[in-house]
């Protein structure tokens, strides 16, 4: 509560001292965490997401296959195999080969264009769905929150939270997660499909594993 200090006389403006404060400041210094961002919160940020995050996941799985499948399509084209031509007989000409394996890679093109403009509304959709929970749910704890700690925080570092921190959060987080489940899949197709081919390469997976890990951990931003 607002105190008299001694020698103030009453038509002073009483200065407000916060009870237990040593240096009598009204302001609390801005709390900052150092460091790497903790697992719980990784955790609360796919929780607000939802199932939502499960239909990324799906959206990208189907579009590495879909990458793989054109690829395949490609490889066999190129040396007009017709062992993976359907109802394939010695009437088919070169031509109807060609025709069958263009219209083949056309489709599945075109449903690959497709999925990547689904990801793009997924991740859109996903990002709305984060921010508006957050929005709701940072806006009912200050609601909440004692009338003491309005005095001792600053107007400003109030508003921060819903602008500059809440731009960040919608703007940057949720394609970092869509990239890193990119990259993921990514790595997992290729050096699968590798060792498929060249199953020796395993030899030098398993040694170089730990060491990308270990470059990860040390130059990360």
């Amino acid at each position: 509560p607002p105190v008299l200090r001694p020698g103030d006389s009453d038509t002073k403006e009483p200065e407000v001292v916060i009870k237990g404060s040593k240096d009598g400041k009204m302001m609390e210094n801005e709390e900052r965490v150092r460091g790497g961002v903790a697992n719980d919160v990784y955790i609360y940020y796919l929780k607000l997401a939802g199932w939502t995050m499960v239909l990324m996941w799906l959206c990208y799985i189907t579009q590495q296959v879909c990458g793989l499948i054109q690829n395949f399509a490609m490889s066999r084209w190129t040396v007009q195999d017709t062992e993976y031509v359907y109802d394939y007989d010695d009437t088919w000409t070169d031509r109807d080969v060609l025709v069958y394996y263009l219209t083949a890679y056309s489709s599945v093109c075109f449903v690959n264009m497709m999925i990547g403009n689904t990801i793009g509304i997924v991740i859109c959709r996903i990002g709305l769905r984060i921010a508006r929970k957050l929005h709701e749910n940072l806006f009912s704890h200050i609601m909440q929150a004692p009338v003491k700690w309005f005095d001792v925080t600053p107007v400003g570092r109030i508003v921060n939270r819903f602008t500059s921190d809440m731009a960040s959060i919608d703007q940057s987080t949720i394609y970092q997660w869509a990239a890193l489940i990119q990259y993921i899949l990514i790595t997992i197709t290729g050096s699968a499909v590798t060792s498929l081919v060249t199953p020796m390469i395993l030899l030098v997976f398993i040694p170089i594993t730990p060491l990308f890990l270990k470059m990860q951990q040390e130059y990360r931003c």
